[in-house]
């Protein structure tokens, strides 16, 4: 039996990035961005922010912990 785990373990991102939309609740879409950091196998962190684009500032932002399973 030959154990991968260092091999797959190497092939899994540390940090992802996204982007998206919202929607309020007159129907107006934001742009949003995210940033993930998965600090290890099943756990992570991710900020989600939500920009006008109107005057290009920060509308609203979140901050999540995830845990996988």
């Amino acid at each position: 039996v030959i154990d991968v785990t260092p091999l797959v373990k190497q092939m899994t991102p540390k940090w992802e990035a996204g982007v998206g939309v919202d929607v309020d609740n007159n129907y107006k879409v934001y742009p949003c961005v995210s940033l993930q950091r998965n600090y290890k196998q099943d756990k992570a962190v991710e900020m989600v922010i939500t920009i006008n684009k109107e005057n290009g500032k920060v509308e609203r932002g979140m901050l999540l912990h995830k845990w996988m399973f």
